[in-house]
């Protein structure tokens, strides 16, 4: 799938929410995936309010309409969490759900990955282990950050997280794609190969963000957001045809909106899915710059047609 296949469709499939909820001021995060007991798609969000990131889900018959779930938001932050149980990826196995989400203790500087789990992906229970990751030693390449979780469900049983990881003292821009797999989402094992990959130079301070990943054999596409100049984010791609030894990417995968239209300045938070030979794009995108909150962002969808074998 070459980037110029990607077509926008025009309106959010996700809008915030009324003046003074949750989710007034920006939504972003969005990670969609089949939920098999109820037959139906699932997308996890974040919506912001002004001062705190929490969680809300979504439901769709077809990936193109949403129904926002009346419990929302499903998980908020707690003391623990700090400002943030947001950022999250949610798999099922065997009669739970579990959800990796981000939360930024108080006075870390930094994300940490946090585990919650659901039967019935409303009322979430939050793990005793936190960080779920463990954080690596002084002078590793995740002794820092650790964030922005993709939670996947392999074939085998095995549960994968790619998130993205970087060292204590070093800049944005050494945020690198990391790899860890779990038999039960509270032991972890980190991949040996961390970082799998590291953001290119042209990107600005901001960095390499929101890794979601899609694999086919030893191909590995990666949809993730760079910041570019002056707080205009963008979603782009990265591929690895041989089970990421080695990468290649592609900026600006998703077209911007035109003028005027919801999504005409900036687009972030990527995540690809394959369904019918259609991969669908969700991403949050904005008519104002900015890296974190506050841009009046809302979740939008481009699709193509789905090619395995090329970029």
């Amino acid at each position: 799938m070459a980037s110029s296949d990607l077509v926008r469709h025009g309106d959010p499939v996700l809008r915030t929410g009324a003046a003074g909820s949750w989710e007034d001021v920006d939504l972003a995060a969005p990670d969609v995936f089949y939920d098999t007991p109820n037959s139906r798609w699932v997308m996890n969000y974040s919506g912001f309010d002004g001062a705190s990131w929490h969680t809300g889900i979504a439901t769709s018959p077809d990936l193109l309409t949403w129904t926002k779930h009346p419990s929302n938001p499903v998980l908020s932050p707690n003391a623990q969490d700090g400002y943030i149980a947001a950022n999250q990826s949610i798999a099922y196995k065997s009669g739970t759900y579990y959800m990796l989400y981000n939360a930024a203790p108080s006075g870390s500087g930094a994300f940490r990955c946090r585990l919650a789990t659901s039967t019935d992906l409303v009322n979430w229970t939050r793990h005793a282990t936190d960080p779920i990751l463990a954080v690596g030693d002084t002078g590793t390449y995740d002794s820092h950050h650790q964030g922005d979780p993709q939670l996947r469900l392999l074939d085998d049983g095995t549960l994968e997280c790619w998130y993205v990881s970087q060292q204590t003292g070093q800049a944005n821009s050494t945020r690198g794609l990391c790899r860890a797999t779990s038999p039960d989402c509270v032991t972890w094992t980190k991949d040996s190969r961390n970082p799998f990959w590291r953001s290119p130079g042209q990107m600005s301070a901001d960095i390499f963000g929101e890794p979601n990943v899609y694999r086919v054999g030893n191909t590995i596409q990666l949809v993730f957001d760079a910041a570019l100049t002056n707080n205009y984010r963008r979603v782009c791609r990265a591929v690895s045809q041989d089970n990421g030894s080695s990468w290649s990417y592609r900026w600006n995968a998703v077209p911007l909106g035109g003028g005027g239209a919801w999504d005409s300045t900036i687009n972030f938070d990527g995540c690809m899915v394959v369904h019918d030979n259609t991969v669908y794009v969700f991403y949050a995108g904005a008519p104002n710059p900015g890296i974190l909150e506050n841009m009046g962002a809302q979740i939008g969808v481009a699709t193509a047609t789905w090619r395995a074998d090329s970029f």
